[in-house]
């Protein structure tokens, strides 16, 4: 069949105990993370990575219960489900308004406190948030897009930039914390995994994670990665792990042929000269002002060095070499328009063949709705015949193995 090309995303990792979409929605933009917050001002000041233009270090999360944004996010829930919001402030609050219109500041304060307060994260409520914040799609959008200019002038906007920074650092440890903590990582490292220890040995921990070594112990045999490990000529990704090389025919080929499409663990930018900087052998502590390197949920990504591009056009030379194009844990969301356009040039252009896994709880009509909306196909029914939908629950599934077979002819 030629070679293919393999577009994973975070479905293919759940069982590596990574957060699902939801999760991490929920621990990037609605968490505010105090015990980080402190280790963060120590892990800057005690080495010294603050200076120049680069404002003390300030302990600002995305949010607070006076902002527009929260208020608007709270009106988006209440418009969806009011009820739901209702309950939350059952017993909390002297009265509960029958309209948002007739919100007090009091009662923003309790349902801040329920999803951002230090005991939200053990709140009974909780599952109900999340999923309220799922059902949200695109209401977040604009949150941090706001805060980008204050990377190009931190010390005229640090309140800004430190809410920046912070939210970047939640992401990175929303993806570390469960490797870090796995089993492989207990067997490799004795470092305690309290944040001030992991940020105090960080170029230690992510060079250990990213090793093959423990690649290799941290994958399941029930994993996808285990399952269609070694059938891939090149691998485009969205995860920030480092788990997709497996799926490489090749693993030595990794830097040319597995593509980072929304950063990785081991690449960090300086605040002070916008460098990105991977750091599989580099000590993060060379950097002036260092923070990860993410591309989390936002439509409008923000392009600040060249390695950014050469990645991108690895992914298009990738997918101008294949053949075929697998998609596994991967919905198409809103947020990756800049994907989904490489991907219709594929198809549309291209002429080529892609098959979709759809691994979640939708039909096959849901999903083929979702992904001709996202590739702009809807009424395109030649590019549409072009891909084939199958079902997948876990890597066991006989649609895993139905494309490995095609995929081997």
């Amino acid at each position: 069949m030629g070679k293919c090309c393999l577009l994973v995303g975070a479905g293919a990792e759940i069982d590596q105990h990574l957060p699902s979409g939801a999760e991490y929605l929920s621990a990037t933009y609605f968490s505010r993370k105090q015990e980080l917050y402190s280790a963060l001002k120590e892990f800057y000041n005690a080495n010294n990575l603050l200076r120049g233009r680069i404002p003390g270090y300030r302990a600002e999360s995305l949010f607070s219960a006076q902002t527009a944004i929260f208020r608007s996010l709270i009106e988006s829930i209440w418009e969806i489900d009011s009820d739901t919001v209702a309950g939350w402030m059952r017993g909390k609050t002297r009265d509960i308004p029958e309209k948002i219109d007739d919100f007090q500041n009091e009662h923003y304060k309790v349902l801040f406190e329920l999803m951002f307060g230090d005991d939200s994260e053990g709140s009974y409520y909780r599952k109900e948030i999340i999923e309220a914040i799922e059902n949200l799609d695109s209401s977040f959008y604009g949150t941090v897009e706001s805060l980008y200019s204050a990377l190009i002038s931190p010390s005229k906007h640090p309140v800004k930039f430190w809410k920046l920074l912070n939210y970047y650092w939640g992401a990175f440890f929303s993806i570390l914390e469960p490797i870090v903590t796995s089993d492989a990582a207990k067997q490799m490292m004795s470092v305690k995994r309290d944040y001030r220890t992991v940020l105090d040995n960080l170029t230690l921990v992510i060079q250990t994670i990213w090793s093959d070594s423990f690649v290799d112990k941290a994958i399941k045999p029930t994993a996808y990665q285990s399952r269609m490990g070694g059938r891939f000529d090149y691998v485009l990704t969205t995860n920030y792990t480092p788990y997709s090389r497996v799926f490489l025919k090749n693993r030595k080929s990794a830097k040319s042929d597995l593509c980072y499409l929304a950063g990785s663990l081991v690449e960090f930018e300086s605040a002070k000269t916008l460098e990105h900087v991977n750091c599989e052998s580099k000590s993060i502590l060379s950097m002036m002002c260092p923070f990860p390197y993410l591309m989390t949920r936002s439509p409008v990504k923000p392009i600040i060095d060249a390695s950014q591009l050469r990645t991108y056009a690895r992914a298009i030379q990738a997918l101008d070499a294949s053949d075929t194009l697998v998609v596994l844990g991967y919905s198409f969301c809103d947020d990756d328009a800049h994907i989904a356009a490489i991907v219709r040039d594929y198809i549309v252009r291209n002429g080529k063949r892609m098959f979709y896994l759809g691994y979640d709880d939708k039909t096959i009509a849901q999903h083929k709705d979702i992904v001709y909306r996202a590739l702009r196909i809807e009424g395109d029914r030649e590019s549409q015949n072009r891909i084939d939908f199958l079902s997948v629950h876990d890597a066991a599934s006989p649609s895993v193995g139905e494309v490995l077979e095609r995929i081997a002819s």
